[in-house]
């Protein structure tokens, strides 16, 4: 189950829900800014299958304050409770920490209800 939200989630799919599948709804985009993103790569960056690797990060050796830093990024949580939010109708609202280039401001799911056994709300 884990590998098909991990899909999902590389790919903007809904993952779970009445909408599993579906791309998700973003808040905020526009046709014109995204045209305007930018579509270069650098040397460090790659793409494909679903994936974006920015591997442009080295730690010198002995650097342990770098590599400590580092670590901590990587385990960092995936998303910050405080910037998630229910709207008036039941939706969740994810708020993006900074805009992305076509402009989309806001990701906005379906929750997901809790199941008893043998798969029964």
């Amino acid at each position: 189950m884990l590998a098909g939200i991990a899909t999902a989630s590389v790919q903007g799919r809904q993952a779970l829900g009445e909408r599993a599948g579906a791309a998700v709804r973003r808040c905020g985009a526009s046709a014109a800014l995204l045209a305007l993103a930018p579509s270069g790569r650098g040397p460090c960056h790659a793409r494909g299958n679903g994936f974006d690797l920015h591997a442009a990060v080295v730690v010198p050796p002995r650097d342990r304050a770098r590599l400590e830093r580092l670590c901590r990024y990587a385990v960092r949580p995936p998303i910050a409770a405080d910037r998630l939010h229910l709207t008036a109708d039941g939706q969740v609202v994810l708020d993006l920490r900074h805009r992305w280039a076509d402009g989309t401001t806001q990701l906005l799911f379906e929750p997901i209800r809790p199941q008893g056994p043998g798969g029964v709300p």
